[in-house]
């Protein structure tokens, strides 16, 4: 008889242990699912802006005033990369845009300058310089200098690429 209490005993043991965890469970996964709600919340939660009495107003960045701008398209630019070897082109369409009216005015005015400037940066740049996105905002900022360098400094607020293809 000794054998068979034992043996009910060691039964007995693990229908206890899985009778609590049974019971556990839901409980921990109400506490799991309110934990991560909290924390969604409080990282979807806006951030209060504090500025500090006498502190320094902070200058927009470069382009960001009052909404967008007037825009004007460029027409393609079709170029040889630097690629020693082979022959590599980039074709890239693009809108730019500017400050103001007068800005597209300037532009029209300047165009045959800006396309030079614009030709003679894409046609320097190599296969690799033109792939993934980091490489493209590189381009892009380098296009909004060479254009404000035309134009007048603060003229361009931004370039939207259309077309941007290397065969």
């Amino acid at each position: 008889m000794s054998d068979d209490t034992a043996d009910a005993k060691a039964a007995a043991a693990p229908a206890a242990k899985a009778s609590l965890l049974t019971k556990l469970t839901p409980v921990l996964l109400l506490a799991n699912l309110g934990a991560a709600g909290a924390g969604v919340y409080f990282q979807m939660k806006p951030k209060p802006i504090v500025v500090m009495p006498g502190a320094p107003a902070e200058a927009p960045a470069h382009g960001s005033d009052s909404g967008p701008g007037p825009s004007a398209p460029l027409d393609s630019f079709v170029v040889n990369l630097n690629e020693p070897g082979t022959s590599r082109y980039l074709k890239a369409t693009f809108e730019v845009e500017l400050a103001d009216a007068h800005a597209i005015e300037a532009l029209e005015r300047d165009k045959k300058s800006i396309r030079d400037e614009v030709l003679r940066y894409l046609s320097g740049l190599t296969v690799a310089d033109t792939l993934g996105a980091e490489n493209k905002d590189k381009i892009r900022a380098a296009i909004v200098a060479r254009i404000d360098k035309e134009l007048g400094q603060g003229r361009v607020k931004r370039v939207f690429f259309n077309e941007f293809v290397v065969q």
